[in-house]
């Protein structure tokens, strides 16, 4: 005893104390009970019992934490599934031609009016803005009436409007923005995206956007020679 320092003693002392203050409170609250000790006062007054409330929470957090990794490793795994670059140009080609089709139906700019890049997206969305529109009524309708045979056809018109909404972002297939350019009163939609290894470039599609003229044919041969007056 003589090795130990005031201050170990007396903190020593304190431990003692509490211990049995806890140990006469947990047999007070057991006589006022005719007997029957309260588990929480218990574990409330005991080193052992808090030891285990300490390691039921740590298990808790663990067991959370492991579920919510668990939960992101499945939503990484799935937003990295591999593409195939073959059915991404093809996706592409099938954009392209709906906006050669979609083109087909916009107005006209008049003579003197100038046409940019900008102005060229904007008749885009304004046309297929209208559709989604057209659509949102005609699903709206269908869900009206109540009506199980409706149940499939708006079906078909959200999968017929789901295009539209994606072909509205006038993007290619891998999420690039298509490239809008104007001569003169021509306008040119082009993919910068290179497909890959071994598969050709996507050919742009060309239209007028100028009231009463139509676009040539990309790449159009010229005219066979002939003689004047033929």
């Amino acid at each position: 005893m003589s090795t130990v320092k005031p201050s170990e003693m007396v903190a020593g002392l304190d431990q003692v104390v509490k211990r049995a203050e806890k140990v006469e409170a947990r047999e007070e609250a057991k006589r006022r009970s005719g007997g029957k000790l309260n588990a929480n006062l218990a574990l409330l007054t005991d080193d052992t019992g808090r030891r285990w409330t300490r390691m039921v929470r740590l298990g808790i957090t663990a067991v959370v934490l492991a579920v919510m990794g668990f939960i992101g490793l499945i939503v990484w795994l799935e937003a990295r599934k591999p593409v195939n670059p073959r059915a991404q140009r093809a996706q592409t080609e099938r954009t392209l031609a709906k906006l050669l089709a979609v083109a087909a139906t916009l107005p006209g700019f008049k003579d003197g009016e100038e046409i940019t890049p900008q102005k060229a997206k904007d008749a885009f969305t304004t046309v297929i803005d209208a559709q989604i529109k057209s659509l949102d009524d005609q699903i709206a309708a269908g869900v009206q009436t109540a009506d199980n045979r409706w149940a499939n056809r708006n079906k078909i018109l959200k999968q017929d409007q789901d295009e539209w909404k994606e072909l509205r972002k006038l993007e290619d297939a891998w999420h690039k923005p298509l490239v809008f350019t104007i001569d003169t009163d021509i306008v040119k939609i082009a993919c910068s995206t290179n497909p890959g290894a071994g598969l050709a470039p996507l050919d742009p599609i060309t239209f007028s956007l100028r009231a009463g003229k139509q676009a040539p044919p990309p790449d159009a041969p010229p005219p066979p020679p002939g003689k004047a007056g033929e």
